[in-house]
């Protein structure tokens, strides 16, 4: 039956190198093709190989037996929701197999997402500018997934070079703000929090939080990192504000990764400034902006 097979580039085992589970062990299904073409993209035109479903699941089985254990199976791409049907039979498989599903996905195809939420444990939701990608605007589309990826666990990338709007980072910024003020489930955390740090006030809103501080030169002080440290010298930064996210309750990383020319962003200083002003400006919007570069190519790993 067709949807029995998907194209898969490869299957592998190794450290995720982005987003919150960054170190991890994971294992990776990687399928071929993709819905768009961003200008930055290093997978376009990998060959992909059909796989069924159960020389898919025999490979990860050799895998996890040979390198495990893993924290996830994440599925990546290329875009993994272009085989929805496929993924419909395989996730249900790997959740029989006590194995946790890591989605990978660019953020678009909120309708095929809607078809696997209820399998999936964490979604890692590209949102793309279009000054970035030099595609056009998905704002709506990333509005419309992230009402539905809100119901598990999720973080944002945002892939970020020089050439990025100011003007276009703050609506998707706000975007992603509305939504999680609007749709995200919040339940009894608010008052958790309020018994643990003793707060009389009812309302969440009216709890104090520290104002920003206005960004300064130099890449390191911009992104309040100190000195004579690894992580400094990397120009990695994860800052949040106030001790209640402002969503009352609910906090959904943003992940600034660095994307320069011919050389890792990371490596880029007049970049790594211009992330670190970008994520001042997050701050005032949402609660939860990191500067993250991708480990595997500083590792120099697969």
């Amino acid at each position: 039956m067709p949807h029995q097979v998907a194209a898969v580039s490869e299957i592998f085992s190794s450290l995720q190198g982005e987003g919150t589970h960054m170190g991890e062990r994971h294992m990776f299904l990687r399928f071929e093709a993709c819905n768009i073409h961003c200008e930055y993209c290093d997978e376009l035109g990998k060959p992909g190989y059909d796989f069924d479903l159960d020389a898919t699941l025999e490979s990860l089985k050799r895998l996890d037996k040979e390198f495990g254990p893993h924290s996830y199976v994440s599925l990546t791409g290329g875009e993994p929701l272009l085989y929805v049907s496929f993924l419909k039979d395989l996730l249900p498989k790997l959740k029989e197999m006590r194995w946790r599903t890591y989605l990978e996905t660019n953020g678009i195809l909120w309708q095929a997402l809607e078809q696997v939420i209820s399998w999936t444990d964490l979604v890692a939701m590209d949102v793309k500018p279009a000054s970035v990608t030099k595609e056009r605007s998905f704002l709506k589309e990333h509005e419309a997934f992230l009402k539905i990826a809100v119901r598990k666990e999720t973080f944002i990338k945002m892939v970020c070079s020089k050439e990025i709007d100011l003007g276009e980072f703050k609506e998707l910024c706000e975007m992603i703000q509305n939504v999680i003020t609007r749709h995200c489930p919040t339940g009894a955390i608010p008052i958790l929090w309020n018994k643990i740090n003793k707060w009389d006030c009812e309302d969440p809103k009216e709890i104090p939080r520290p104002s920003l501080r206005a960004p300064q030169s130099g890449a390191k002080q911009s992104l309040g990192l100190g000195t004579g440290s690894a992580i400094s010298e990397l120009g990695i930064a994860s800052a949040s504000t106030g001790t209640l996210p402002r969503n009352d309750g609910i906090r959904i990383p943003l992940i600034l990764q660095p994307m320069s020319g011919e050389i890792e962003g990371h490596e880029d200083p007049e970049l790594m400034r211009l992330l670190g002003e970008l994520q001042t400006v997050g701050l005032g919007i949402l609660q939860d902006v990191r500067i993250v570069p991708r480990l595997h190519k500083i590792l120099k790993i697969r």
